[in-house]
């Protein structure tokens, strides 16, 4: 494999692993899948590896809103997860618009690919003509929401990285951390516990919201 062989970062054509919205008081399931071992959980927290020498794996944190996926050579690592969540806040006659966000890291690589989305009603995803060896790539996807307060809605988030290159030298990982981007005095909860932190009435800057947790 040449030393120019740039990392390609690409929609793949798989079907994206998405489950139906619980009802209340149901446990949304996830699933992770290891080179074509699937794994089901409803756990609000999983890791998962596989492949030749367990050298990719898959692992989410609903709590936190972490999730991350990584695989060796000739390795494919996804995850979808689900999660029920509602805005918290002053109650209002009309909806509230906000934003849930997924800050995306993509680590560097020869030849890996990588996916991630994050869908309700709507999807937005996450794709790059590629960067050179040695380089990483972040992205933030801003999906636009409305609901009334103390509505609950349905939030899934994909994550899949793909690394076909026998020789490859580095493996292909993709990152992902959830944010919401609510209105002052409102926040974002789920059933697996995951808790926004309240916005303060200073508007929260592009600069802050773009921040990579890795």
């Amino acid at each position: 494999m040449s030393p120019n062989t740039s990392a390609v970062v690409a929609l793949l054509a798989a079907p994206i692993l998405v489950g139906p919205p619980a009802l209340a008081g149901q446990v949304p399931v996830d699933t992770l899948v290891i080179c074509g071992v699937t794994t089901v959980s409803t756990a609000p927290s999983e890791t998962v590896y596989g492949c030749a020498f367990n050298n990719s794996g898959a692992t989410y944190d609903l709590k936190s809103g972490q999730f991350s996926v990584g695989a060796g050579p000739t390795g494919d690592a996804a995850l979808s997860v689900n999660d029920i969540f509602l805005v918290s806040g002053p109650s209002t006659a009309s909806s509230v618009p906000f934003s849930a966000q997924l800050a995306i890291h993509v680590g560097r690589t020869y030849d890996g690919r990588a996916i991630a989305d994050i869908r309700s009603d709507q999807a937005q995803e996450f794709t790059s003509n590629g960067s050179w060896v040695g380089s990483d790539f972040n992205q933030v996807l801003s999906l636009p929401l409305i609901h009334r307060t103390g509505e609950r809605f349905h939030l899934a988030v994909h994550l899949r990285a793909v690394n076909p290159d026998v020789g490859a030298i580095s493996p292909a990982t993709a990152s992902a951390r959830l944010m919401f981007a609510v209105p002052p005095g409102y926040m974002v909860t789920s059933s697996q516990g995951y808790s926004s932190v309240p916005t303060p009435t200073r508007e929260t800057t592009w600069g802050r919201l773009k921040v990579i947790y890795r």
